[in-house]
């Protein structure tokens, strides 16, 4: 009974615990596998590798505990069974192991691609607004050389009327005065600034502080190189922006529309306000005066309400009341 016990423990691998090693004697050999797997250091495995593992040499070192206790021959079921239990945990370990790494370097290589990216727009925006920069200084410097060169050639005949006696000199400074270059003389107005309403459609949307961050956030992301004049508060927290020219000003709605959120968009009305023509408010009209009349009195006093044809610059579009 008890030797047919101990038989069937041996064939089942009912063996010692597989955490005692037996006592070795001076002439067994040592079990360089247990050594092996207390010389492991868990600093260097990741995450769960390190638990499963130690499960697997301890799973293996048990059975071959087991089957050295046992003087089991290695024939084709002990080779199956090595190769069924271990062999195969070892080889989903090191496929654990490959996905992991996959996985890491496709995150890596998804990282390089966007500091790439970032790295390029920011650059080109940079680029764009140095260039931009760097012409209007030497539109300045341009501007700056003419007035200069220009100078130089006034002063001496400026010098030479002032310490002259002969008054006739005084006669030529009209024709001094002409032969200055159109840069030295006051310029006609520029193009009219253009400017961009942004009125809240709701009660919620009403902090003017707010609402200003948002679209100047939205300017500085997708075009830094965007320049405003001037950004006011209207009623009920509505935001005022003004631009150089209409054309700037119509860029900037276009940004905002394009890449502000649908409930910004949704949440405001964008207006860009037309000119209007100046007007000029006449009082006391005698009652008897209509429009042709008054017209035609304001073209007699004023030749230049009119062009070389008579026809007039202005309209009369108020009724004159009786």
């Amino acid at each position: 009974m008890g030797r047919s016990l101990a038989r069937r423990e041996r064939e089942g691998g009912n063996e010692e615990d597989p955490d005692e090693e037996p006592v070795l004697g001076k002439s067994d050999i040592p079990n360089e596998l247990k050594k092996y797997m207390d010389s492991l250091d868990s600093n260097d495995f990741i995450e769960d590798i390190e638990v499963d593992l130690r499960a697997t040499l301890k799973a293996f070192n048990k059975l071959s505990n087991a089957t050295i206790h046992g003087k089991h021959q290695y024939g084709k079921k002990l080779r199956n069974k090595f190769a069924l239990t271990f062999v195969t945990d070892m080889v989903n370990i090191v496929i654990k192991l490959c996905d992991k790494v996959k996985t890491r370097d496709a995150t890596i290589y998804d990282l390089q691609g966007i500091f790439t990216d970032c790295d390029m727009s920011l650059a080109k925006a940079k680029i764009w607004t140095l260039e931009k920069e760097k012409a209007a200084l030497q539109g300045k410097l341009d501007a700056q050389a003419e007035i200069s060169s220009t100078v130089q050639e006034i002063i001496p005949k400026l010098d030479d009327i002032k310490n002259s006696k002969d008054q006739n000199l005084i006669a030529e400074i009209p024709r001094i005065i002409k032969e200055v270059p159109p840069s030295l003389r006051s310029s006609p107005l520029g193009e009219p600034e253009g400017i961009l309403l942004i009125k809240p459609k709701k009660e919620t949307l009403k902090d003017f502080i707010i609402n200003k961050k948002i679209f100047t956030d939205i300017l500085e992301k997708y075009d830094p190189s965007i320049r405003l004049r001037g950004i006011g508060k209207l009623y009920g927290g509505g935001v005022r922006m003004v631009a150089a020219s209409h054309g700037d000003i119509m860029i900037v709605k276009g940004l905002i529309e394009e890449y502000g959120d649908k409930e910004t968009v949704d949440g405001f009305d964008f207006v860009i306000p037309n000119r209007r023509s100046p007007q000029l408010i006449i009082y006391n009209v005698d009652g008897e005066v209509d429009q042709e009349q008054l017209k035609a009195g304001l073209l007699a006093k004023n030749i230049t309400l009119a062009d070389s044809a008579n026809k007039p610059y202005f309209k009369v579009e108020f009724s004159i009341p009786r």
